[in-house]
């Protein structure tokens, strides 16, 4: 067996005349891996969050509520961030309701980077760990677009169970999933 130095070593006789080197190839092919992976987010990110959701909730109907610089310092660990090398691209944020129920809130995503499914991407994060905690996530929202998948998703939409939620946001629709 051939040991290599690293493990994007060229193999022995690979020659890259006229095409790329196959370090390059797996580089590329990891950045971009990397580069639609949600993760939560740390303190370091509260600045990038705060101009997200600021520029966002600026949007002629975007119906996302700003968040406030402390708001998002206390609350820093519950945010979902996806990055694109250092752009943050997109966000959500998991609210503890009670102790069966999280709330996906604060789904945002970079103008530039809209319509190449990251708010899939933080719902698929949001959901998985949800699921592992045997609780239902709720998504309240207006937005036809966003009703859509979720409904796709199986979603359900309620009305009684989450009253004051629903108070809280009058005009939007509460749905919810239950993994449980």
């Amino acid at each position: 067996m051939v040991e290599y130095e690293s493990w994007a070593e060229e193999p022995p006789g690979w020659k890259t005349e006229g095409r790329e080197s196959l370090t390059r190839i797996i580089e590329e092919i990891c950045q971009q891996i990397n580069a639609v992976k949600p993760k939560m987010a740390d303190i370091s990110e509260q600045k990038q969050l705060f101009e997200l959701l600021n520029t966002v909730s600026e949007q002629p109907g975007s119906g996302l509520k700003p968040r406030t610089e402390e708001y998002i310092r206390k609350n820093i660990h519950n945010f979902i961030t996806i990055y694109d090398e250092e752009t943050l691209v997109a966000c959500g944020e998991l609210i503890e309701l009670d102790s069966g129920t999280i709330e996906l809130g604060a789904v945002a995503t970079n103008v530039e980077y809209q319509n190449q499914w990251m708010s899939d991407k933080i719902l698929d994060f949001a959901e998985r760990r949800i699921h592992e905690q045997w609780k239902s996530i709720i998504i309240v929202t207006d937005n036809p677009i966003l009703i859509r998948r979720l409904e796709k998703r199986r979603y359900t939409e309620v009305t009684v169970i989450y009253t004051k939620r629903s108070e809280q946001s009058p005009g939007k629709k509460v749905y919810t999933k239950y993994f449980y």
